[in-house]
């Protein structure tokens, strides 16, 4: 791997892992600059219990009906609802694993950036369950999201270069230029992939530079991933400098290599997705 200067590591359901499985870890206790006591005493008790809504949910359908249209994946919230203890052993070995891994690329000349993507219902909390009593301020919910903050704070020590998204994705979640998740979709939608790829593209500290591409922008129709109705997504698609011609990936000459699961795969046919 020697010719490559670059690896990404994706996790886009639940961020840590040892290499087995993505839901052996969880949420603990955290501190938020300028957070007052009461604040947050009502955050970790919402978080508490939408953590226990996600667990009951998730041991039912495939697709769980959320609120005002919403769907939820059944594993996503089974993964949310089952995870043991932030500072578990099981914590501390993916911890240990990760930063392993990137030891290794890093003694082949590979420099490795852990994103972390926040799942769809840790976005859009307030529409999973009206029995989930979730602060909402501003029209944006609570980060209840204790256990990404701690993932990645315990990568950084590390030495991991780590893409934290969660303040971002929910800052923008019903952006104008477009939601980060469908209603009925189970994927971040295209708008979320440019996010993330921005993000990414940061912390590579990679030169910039279009690599003899276009973008252009459109609506497509999509997010059906777990039912319901089609929605009008607007998308960045990339083309060649014809700007007909889609790019091949791996054809780019750009030294990136993304490791992830089938999310990154979402969007391809519209010239659209995470690694365009």
């Amino acid at each position: 791997m020697r010719f490559l200067s670059s690896a990404v590591l994706l996790a886009s359901l639940l961020p840590l892992t040892s290499c087995k499985s993505l839901s052996q870890l969880s949420f603990g206790k955290k501190s938020t600059a300028g957070e007052s006591d009461k604040a947050r005493s009502k955050r970790e008790s919402a978080e508490t219990d939408f953590l226990a809504e996600c667990k009951r949910l998730g041991a039912g359908d495939s697709v769980v009906n959320g609120l005002d249209g919403w769907l939820f994946s059944g594993e996503e919230l089974k993964r949310l609802g089952s995870t043991p203890e932030v500072g578990s052993t099981t914590f501390s070995s993916a911890v240990s694993a990760i930063s392993e891994y990137r030891r290794q690329l890093k003694e082949n000349g590979v420099e490795m950036v852990f994103a972390i993507v926040p799942p769809k219902a840790l976005i859009f909390p307030d529409k999973l369950s009206k029995d989930a009593k979730i602060p909402v301020k501003k029209g944006t919910p609570a980060a209840l999201d204790t256990y990404f903050t701690n993932a990645a704070e315990a990568l950084k020590k590390k030495g991991v270069k780590t893409v934290y998204l969660t303040e971002e994705f929910l800052a923008q979640r019903l952006g104008k230029a477009g939601n980060l998740y469908a209603k009925g979709g189970a994927y971040p939608t295209p708008q979320a992939a440019k996010i993330i790829a921005q993000a990414i593209a940061k912390e590579t500290g990679l030169p910039s530079g279009n690599a003899g591409l276009i973008a252009k922008e459109a609506i497509i129709q999509g997010g059906v991933g777990l039912g319901g109705k089609a929605e009008k997504l607007p998308v960045r698609q990339i083309f060649r400098p014809d700007g007909t011609t889609p790019v091949p990936l791996g054809t780019t000459g750009l030294p990136i290599l993304l490791l992830a699961d089938e999310s990154v795969r979402q969007w391809r046919t519209d010239n659209a997705s995470l690694p365009e």
